[in-house]
């Protein structure tokens, strides 16, 4: 059925991609290969091709089905509580704005954390591969000094990237929390149009949509970083 339809599709466009790539590294001229470091290359070839072999297809996939789940989930709260249609498009956008202005940070510091790990690991295999020299010119501390440069600028990069991904956790969580909060305060001090059964459906479409916001916010940033790996 479709699982079959998307693996079809999947594999197709990964050859095309491969090849596409292959030809483009080896149909290049002499001068591209002497100016560009091989680390490079075989970021292209191994980080970059895994990304669109597997992840970007994947997270689209997973993307889609978010989406129309938390689709259900507020037509499922605005039903039952037709007053929370208001509050949960603003609950909405808000997220939407956080993740907005998550990703427009996150999207930069991720290209810088992957354009400084190719010169850590470029630098660590030239070691490797001149280790003899090294030793008999007495240059192990240069090498190090270099090295710590080098992994000092991927860890700052790094430690940017993951502290975006706190930032906005936090205030995805304080968005759905306080949505669930106030529906349910609404639910059981505010009129009493609605049953029992009703109020807990309703506050558990609630509690599943407002965490599937920070979810989907999530999944679209994945796919929108693994989706500079198919540009490169």
């Amino acid at each position: 059925g479709s699982s079959a339809v998307f693996v079809y599709g999947l594999i197709r466009a990964a050859k095309r991609i491969h090849a596409q790539l292959i030809d483009a590294v080896l149909g290049t001229t002499l001068r591209t290969l002497d100016v560009t470091p091989t680390s490079r290359f075989m970021a292209r070839c191994t980080q970059d091709i895994r990304s669109v072999d597997g992840p970007v297809a994947s997270e689209f996939r997973a993307l889609v089905e978010m989406a129309a789940q938390m689709l259900v989930k507020l037509i499922a709260i605005v039903i039952v509580t037709p007053t929370f249609l208001i509050p949960s498009v603003l609950i909405f956008a808000l997220g939407g704005y956080a993740g907005n202005v998550y990703m427009a940070g996150q999207l930069s510091v991720k290209r810088e954390m992957s354009n400084a790990r190719a010169p850590v690991l470029g630098h660590f295999g030239a070691a490797m591969a001149g280790l003899p020299s090294i030793r008999a010119y007495g240059a192990q501390g240069a090498f190090r000094l270099e090295s710590h440069k080098r992994i000092d600028d991927f860890t700052r990069a790094a430690r940017t990237f993951y502290n975006l991904n706190r930032w906005v956790s936090t205030r995805i969580d304080a968005l759905g929390g306080l949505f669930a909060a106030v529906l349910a305060g609404y639910l059981v001090y505010g009129p009493r149009t609605t049953g029992a059964n009703s109020i807990g459906f309703s506050l558990n479409m609630a509690v599943g949509f407002s965490g599937m916001i920070l979810w989907l916010v999530r999944v679209y940033n994945s796919f929108e970083v693994d989706g500079n790996s198919l540009e490169r």
